[in-house]
């Protein structure tokens, strides 16, 4: 769960948006679509494989000039970009898992020039390393994999929340397929109070979209500030082993002074445990016995009276 504010940035421009600049989408696993047909057709040369955030641009006459999944930049002819490669250590600071991970618009005086804004998502597990690199647990201890993708670092994640980001593309370069600057990579805008002690830790929300201001000769990007996630697993696995043996909630709402009311139920609607944030979550056991391998269901009460349900999956 998120609770945010609106983060605004003004972009203006003594020019508007030509019809072509959208007329190429990639998306998905390598999965895309072009409007320069009539009826659209599908295209599949491109190199994208994402399950969340992703943005293509062309230029004013629909033809392809990049796309980014927010950590790395494909130019016009699928190729990447050599300062925005995740894969050689040069990425921007977007994330796979982050629902709106890159966005890129057009510089408002220079046609030659594109900022790519990226959003990372704002893990708990990470947030609770802070200032060093997670996963962690709940108490800061380091824990070998995240615990919602059983993955570690730096499979998807880097270990460090890095929030609100630009990168600027000069399309000009590399022989007329652009790339980002040198040393205007990843600048971070500051969408939170640096001097809050869990905002510091999130620092943005995983949201940016932008729109045309009502003059049509401004951009305005919106991104929202995180002030509250609740972290819920997806699995645990009570096998003793020390990871992951226990289901709890995690994030800023556990450090919260009021009690959240948690219960758990199996698929049939029993009610099998009822506990608060402040207690050590639940075991997979019932009345002091092993429940079995399934997917059970929580009930969650947050202090404004919101009710969160969902469910999860219990391994042995």
């Amino acid at each position: 769960m998120n609770k945010f504010v609106v983060f605004l940035v003004c972009i203006t421009s003594l020019s508007v948006f030509g019809q072509g600049e959208a007329n190429n989408w990639y998306f998905g696993d390598k999965a895309g679509i072009t409007f320069n047909t009539n009826p659209p057709s599908a295209v599949t040369n491109g190199q994208l494989s994402t399950n969340e955030g992703c943005s293509s641009i062309s230029d004013i006459n629909g033809n392809l000039l990049m796309y980014t999944d927010g950590r790395t930049i494909w130019d016009r002819n699928h190729n990447i970009m050599p300062n925005a490669d995740y894969f050689n250590g040069t990425g921007l600071n977007g994330d796979p898992s982050s629902t709106s991970s890159g966005l890129i618009v057009p510089h408002p005086t220079d046609p030659n020039l594109y900022f790519v804004f990226t959003v990372d998502e704002p893990h708990h597990e990470n947030a609770n390393a802070y200032p060093g690199q997670g996963p962690a647990d709940r108490f800061g201890n380091s824990i070998p994999a995240y615990t919602d993708t059983e993955r570690g670092v730096p499979e998807e994640d880097d270990g460090f929340n890095n929030g609100l980001n630009y990168s600027i593309v000069d399309i000009s370069l590399n022989g007329g397929l652009g790339d980002v600057i040198s040393g205007e990579r990843n600048n971070e805008l500051i969408t939170y109070d640096e001097n809050d002690t869990e905002e510091i830790k999130y620092k943005a929300s995983e949201k940016i979209t932008a729109v045309r201001g009502s003059d049509c000769n401004s951009v305005w990007v919106i991104s929202e500030k995180t002030i509250g996630v609740l972290g819920i697993m997806k699995f645990f696995t009570p096998n003793g082993d020390g990871i992951n043996d226990v289901w709890e909630i995690s994030g800023l709402l556990e450090s919260n002074s009021e009690e959240i009311l948690l219960q758990i139920y199996n698929r049939y609607g029993k009610l099998l445990k009822t506990f608060t944030n402040n207690e050590n979550g639940w075991d997979g056991t019932y009345n002091g016995r092993d429940l079995p391998s399934d997917d059970y269901w929580y009930r969650i009460r947050l202090t404004d009276g919101t009710i969160e349900t969902g469910n999860f999956t219990l391994k042995r």
